[in-house]
């Protein structure tokens, strides 16, 4: 019954945080409160960590194929469900038409976009 509750708890967190007043607002503006100016002003561990999670080498020939507020928790399948909260959360400063291409789980291989 804990576990039932914690987990109903998590998902009606995520909902109020992707559906509930000024989501969006809020994040953008936390975003951009946290990002510096230029990408060489990040710290050097920082740009290390994104050098290491993004290693495409080119442009993606064509635009990631799924906007986010084309991205639902309802829509996404029973093992999805998490994975699309946390990418929902962390991602919606970014605004509703960011397009990405999302992998779940495991990722072992340098993905096109």
């Amino acid at each position: 019954m804990a576990e039932a509750l914690r987990r109903l708890s998590y998902f009606a967190a995520a909902a109020f945080r992707a559906y509930g007043p000024f989501a969006t607002a809020r994040a953008r503006a936390r975003l951009l409160s946290l990002l510096p100016e230029r990408l060489e002003d990040l710290p050097p561990e920082v740009r290390d960590r994104v050098d290491y999670c993004n290693q495409l080498s080119a442009p993606a020939p064509e635009p990631p194929p799924v906007r986010l507020r084309d991205l639902s928790i309802g829509r996404a399948t029973a093992s999805d469900k998490l994975y699309t909260i946390d990418l929902l959360d962390h991602a919606r400063g970014f605004g509703p038409e960011l397009r990405v291409a999302p992998l779940f789980g495991d990722v072992i291989h340098v993905p096109d976009y």
